[in-house]
């Protein structure tokens, strides 16, 4: 036998013992803190154009309220009343009169209103009933999320025929923005008075603004009246209610607007949010340059606003449809692209609310692909309204929303040995939040088309439980409620540590608190599908 042949098994030995090398390491920056988390948000589904008649099965309903707030993590709720239908069209009063709001405006307070997205879901026929929209959405949502202890966000963000409003609420003619302000201070009043909280924020002017509403041909323009008169009142009523600026179509567009906003001191007061919709780019190919300089504006400009230059929080209210590639339609493709959406305006634009325009759409059979035009991350059956289904990508949000709650911090992370796509980006999509008692949570997109292993240096010792998800493990058919089983497990955390992930998989890691030592994710059942890295 030659020595050659003789030395080989102890150079297997010696490497088999030696720890698999890194594709990339993720180093922790404990000191570099960013924003703090607020709230996942989203409309609850299905539209009024698809003709449902009857209201959701009432265990279909308790259930799906559940896995909102307290599976999928959701604690906001962005409600759309709708302009364009109220008295026929002809805007919310025949005469504005500007008066008691009281008295405003006609009749769509008692249920004569269009119908819109949540009251449909909950209420089902052809009236817009504001009571279910909340007794049966809102308010259990709330109730759910107050429940553990977290803060619950409602958005009021006005929809409708842009010109049509605009033209109602029109300077210089007589001062609408005060109309404005009236209608707002009666549906808060509504609000009020019936369940007892205030909306957290109301956007302004309305959702994707018409340009119309920053014409200087009456200065400073009527979104900023608008923003004067409704602070006037939030302050008159002693509300909390804050404003959201601007829920415009794509960042640049929002930054354009808002510039009329920041310059105006009386705009500044009740600023509580900087808001656009996520436009501008679809889930597949990584933002262009301008584009994340544009997420990176409205980081820094937003951090300069509010009263006394304190700052306020962004925001990505809305991502849908033809922004995905592929459309809509609840698959694992599609999730995976909400997830990159997700880490792009986490790091970029440092936002604190992130939101797809829905989670739910009604689906026939709840097969995948059966609508291609909305979010339906949950479907529910149209025929009969009685079930209900988790999608691969509701599984892909549920990575973040679970884990990264209200109050956690964002804390910088490095990367050594990442790459980038030419489509996709960065190879290592990672950002790690901090939670009050100061332990962590890290979710990890591997955006390799392979394996990968990840080095996690830096990070606070200790057991951490994993829960991931990749499309060897997103296989359930049609009819099947749940299409994926998250694989799970539990890491001891060292100094250094490694984890390798399959190509495309997302995964979270949660750190134990130390009284749980030991424990593993509750409910969890693990499965193959991660190589862990002794």
């Amino acid at each position: 036998m030659s020595e050659i042949v003789k030395v080989l098994p102890l150079v297997l030995l010696l490497l088999a013992s030696m720890p698999l090398m890194a594709d990339e390491t993720i180093t922790l920056l404990p000191a570099s803190t960013k924003q703090t988390w607020i709230a996942w948000c989203t409309e609850p589904g299905p539209t009024p154009n698809f003709g449902l008649s009857t209201e959701l099965d009432a265990t279909t309903l308790a259930e799906v309220q559940e896995a909102y707030a307290n599976d999928l993590g959701y604690n906001c709720v962005r409600w759309n009343p709708s302009l364009e239908q109220a008295n026929g069209g002809a805007g919310f009063e025949p005469v504005n009169d500007n008066a008691d709001p009281a008295t405003f405006p006609g009749g769509w307070l008692t249920g004569t209103f269009y119908p819109q997205v949540e009251a449909t879901f909950v209420a089902g026929g052809d009236t817009f009933d504001m009571d279910k929209t909340f007794t049966k959405w809102i308010v259990p949502v709330r109730n759910k999320t107050l429940a553990k202890g977290e803060t619950f966000t409602l958005i009021v963000d006005i929809t409708g025929d842009r010109p049509s409003f605009q033209t109602h609420w029109k300077s210089p003619a007589t001062a609408y923005e005060d109309e404005y302000a009236e209608f707002a201070t009666a549906l808060i009043q509504w609000i009020t008075d019936n369940h007892s909280f205030q909306p957290t924020y109301w956007t302004i002017p309305a959702n994707e603004p018409d340009p119309l509403h920053y014409s200087t041909d009456n200065p400073p323009g009527e979104a900023i009246k608008q923003a004067n008169a409704f602070t006037t009142r939030m302050a008159t009523e002693g509300w909390i209610t804050k404003t959201d600026h601007n829920e415009a179509v794509v960042p640049t567009e929002s930054s354009n607007k808002n510039v009329q906003c920041t310059a105006d001191a009386n705009c500044d007061v009740e600023a509580g949010l900087w808001s656009y919709h996520g436009y501008d780019y679809n889930g597949v190919d990584q933002p262009t340059a301008g584009e994340l300089v544009d997420r990176n504006t409205i980081r820094t400009n937003a951090a300069a606003w509010g009263v006394g230059g304190v700052g306020v929080p962004t925001a990505m209210l809305e991502i849908c449809c033809s922004a995905f590639v592929g459309g809509q339609d609840g698959s694992y493709s599609h999730g995976l692209q909400m997830a990159r959406d997700i880490f792009w305006n986490m790091t970029e634009a440092d936002v604190s609310l992130w939101m797809p325009l829905q989670v739910m759409t009604p689906c026939v059979g709840g097969g995948v692909g059966c609508s291609t035009t909305l979010g339906d991350t949950i479907a529910i059956q149209e025929t009969t309204l009685d079930n209900w289904f988790k999608f691969p990508s509701y599984y892909a949000l549920r990575q973040y929303g679970k884990w990264i709650r209200p109050g956690m911090i964002r804390v910088d992370t490095t990367c050594v040995g990442c790459t980038s796509e030419p489509t996709t980006g960065n190879t290592a999509k990672v950002v790690a939040f901090k939670r009050p008692d100061n332990t962590y949570v890290i979710v990890a997109i591997n955006d390799r088309s392979v394996s990968t292993t990840m080095t996690f240096v830096d990070f606070p010792l200790g057991q951490w439980n994993y829960e991931g998800i990749h499309t060897g493990i997103c296989t359930g058919g049609s009819g099947v409620r749940n299409r994926c089983t998250p694989d799970t497990g539990t890491k001891v955390g060292t100094a250094s540590w490694d984890f390798t992930m399959v190509a495309e998989a997302i995964y979270t890691f949660s750190q134990a608190p130390a009284s749980t030592s030991g424990a593993v994710i509750q409910g969890a059942v693990t499965i193959s599908g991660a190589v862990v890295v002794q």
